[in-house]
C-alpha cells in the first residue's frame, strides 16, 4: 500500500476527531470549519512520513489529535492577524522545520530506549501511555526520560548551545 493510501485510510478512520475539533474551534461557522479541515489535512499530509504510515492505530489517533490541534492553532493565529490564505503553508514553516531539525540533531546520541521514548513524546503520548507502550513501569519511564534529557543537554552543549541547570532541572538560557 502506498503512502497516499495509508494517509487516506488514517484520515477516514479519524475524520470524526478532525471534524469535531474543527467544528469546536470554528464556533459552528461551517465555512470556517471547512477551511480548518482543509488546513489540517494539508498540513498533516505535508508532515506524513513512512514512520507515521507504520504507526499502530492507537498511536495514529494521538498523532492526528496533536497535528489537528497544531494546524488549527496556526490557522486561527493567521486569521486573527488577517494573513489567512486557505490552503497555504504556515508562515512559520521554516521556523518549524528548523526546530524539527534541531530536535532531531539533539536526539542523535540517544540510546534505543531513549529514542523510543523521544518518538512517543513527539507523537503526543502521555506518561502512562509511554510506560504501557514501552512495557516498563512509570518509574523506569521517568528514569529513561531523565537520561534522554541529559543526553540531549550534553549534545546541545557539544553543538555550542548554552544550557544551565537550575534546581536540578535543565533550562535554556
Amino acid at each position: 500500500m502506498d503512502m497516499e493510501e495509508h494517509f487516506r485510510q488514517m484520515v477516514t478512520r479519524h475524520g470524526g476527531l478532525i471534524r469535531g475539533l474543527c467544528v469546536g474551534y470554528s464556533g459552528g461557522d461551517m465555512e470556517r470549519c471547512r477551511d480548518l479541515v482543509q488546513e489540517v489535512t494539508t498540513g498533516m499530509w505535508l508532515r506524513f512520513t513512512r514512520r507515521e504510515a507504520r504507526m499502530p492505530r492507537a498511536a495514529q489517533a494521538a498523532w492526528v489529535y496533536w497535528q489537528t490541534r497544531h494546524f488549527i492553532s496556526l490557522a486561527l493565529r493567521r486569521w486573527k492577524t488577517g494573513s489567512m490564505v486557505t490552503g497555504a503553508l504556515p508562515e512559520t514553516a521554516e521556523e518549524e522545520c528548523a526546530e524539527e531539525a534541531l530536535a532531531m540533531e539533539l536526539a542523535g546520541d540517544l540510546t534505543g530506549r531513549e529514542r523510543q521514548l523521544f518518538d512517543l513524546l513527539r507523537q503526543g503520548f502521555r506518561n502512562e501511555e509511554i510506560a504501557d507502550t514501552m512495557g516498563v513501569s512509570m518509574a523506569t519511564a521517568k528514569r529513561i526520560r531523565a537520561g534522554m534529557v541529559e543526553s540531549m543537554r550534553r549534545r546541545a552543549e557539544a553543538l555550542g548551545y548554552k544550557t544551565a541547570k537550575k534546581n536540578g532541572r535543565d533550562e535554556k538560557k
